[in-house]
């Protein structure tokens, strides 16, 4: 019997995914899609944590979201008893929602995961564990959400859609992006504009501000240049950099946000989640590898690149982050490389970046009915 025999006749499938990103739910989503076309009446709900709501509600396959903080109502007291009560906070979880079946990363590294595959047992749910599926069928050569793919065939899924990621963009956040442009001085939408995500939560990922100030020269007169960071020292760096200083997109709603992403005509980003959600939203995008594979987890979708940073770094290790038998990178662990002076993301330059954008922007350039904000 096939994972998806089990499945059949599931009410609820709970999908444990508590340390998501923004970028790791877009890559997550055409997951559900997949799940949902072969399971058309089972409720797909997902407990992640806090950050993520936002992103996972986003997700046209996923009915309902939960955030771990909200259910353990976790504090820095670690004494046994509380986490007795924690454990007993989970299983009250699982049995209110219904669920049939659990479906989590049996991973060691990530906190919490035995005592939520405990919770899920005393539930009186289903476990399936995806970290053996992980260990068989991760592939450096290939695509994360190729990855995914086979995972969901070896259960018994069939696959009806490849090549695209799922994300619900609103016509209020549509709206929003159009008149904050307006207020931005960008007048008219209809201008080509290029999208550049140069930091990450993780610095390690970090393109350095000169080479973003160069970009940013070089596409003067041929796109209007918006940069999204939250880092305030950044954007001092790259005012100071450039003649005419881009437009600086901070911290805003998350449907503000895929807005203003559904505008971009081209997308240059970092390993970051704006990146992976410009992609799901169908804007042509390229990715700036160092310490992550590119090959593994870059931008995924039509019109999607990535540029891998070449170095001969000795820990360098692209099944590090996704396969539960691998140890984390040390750069990963301390945020910071441990090899060289700067980070490996840096190697990249403006002009190679350049000519891929250009071309980008050329190639999409009269076919702008394709881009969601362009419509």
């Amino acid at each position: 019997m096939t994972t998806l025999d089990k499945l059949r006749g599931a009410k609820n499938i709970m999908f444990v995914n508590h340390h998501l990103a923004m970028g790791d739910a877009a890559l997550l989503s055409p997951i559900f899609k997949t799940v949902k076309d072969n399971l058309p009446d089972t409720s797909i709900s997902v407990l992640t944590r806090h950050y993520a709501l936002d992103f996972v509600r986003a997700i046209p396959s996923v009915d309902d979201v939960a955030d771990i903080e909200s259910v353990m109502k976790t504090s820095d007291d670690n004494s046994y008893r509380l986490k007795i009560y924690k454990l007993f906070q989970l299983v009250s979880f699982f049995r209110r929602h219904g669920c049939d079946f659990i479906m989590l990363r049996n991973d060691r590294r990530i906190p919490h995961t035995k005592k939520l595959r405990l919770a899920g047992k005393l539930s009186g749910a289903g476990i399936i564990s995806i970290s053996p599926y992980l260990e068989k069928h991760m592939n450096k050569s290939r695509h994360i959400v190729e990855t995914y793919y086979s995972i969901l065939q070896d259960m018994g899924f069939n696959v009806r859609e490849k090549g695209k990621l799922y994300i619900s963009l609103s016509p209020d956040n549509k709206k929003f992006a159009g008149n904050y442009l307006k207020g931005k001085g960008i007048i008219n939408t209809a201008d080509r504009i290029i999208g550049i995500s140069p930091t990450s939560n993780l610095k390690v990922k970090n393109w350095n501000s000169k080479n973003v100030a160069e970009l940013c020269e070089n596409m003067r007169g041929k796109a209007k240049v918006i940069v999204f960071t939250t880092d305030r020292n950044v954007i001092e760096e790259i005012s100071e950099l450039t003649k005419v200083a881009p437009v600086f997109v901070g911290r805003m709603e998350f449907g503000d946000l895929l807005g203003l992403l559904s505008f971009c005509d081209v997308f240059v980003g970092v390993d970051t989640g704006p990146t992976h959600v410009a992609a799901a939203l169908g804007v042509p995008a390229i990715g700036l590898y160092g310490p992550t594979s590119g090959t593994i987890a870059g931008p995924y979708g039509k019109n999607c690149l990535f540029i891998q940073a070449e170095t001969d770094c000795p820990v360098y290790n692209p099944l590090a982050l996704f396969s539960p038998l691998e140890t984390l990178q040390d750069c990963y662990v301390n945020d910071r490389c441990l090899h060289r002076d700067t980070n490996c993301v840096d190697a990249i330059g403006a002009e190679e970046v350049t000519e891929k954008a250009i071309w980008l922007l050329n190639a999409n350039s009269s076919n702008n009915n394709m881009i969601p904000g362009k419509n």
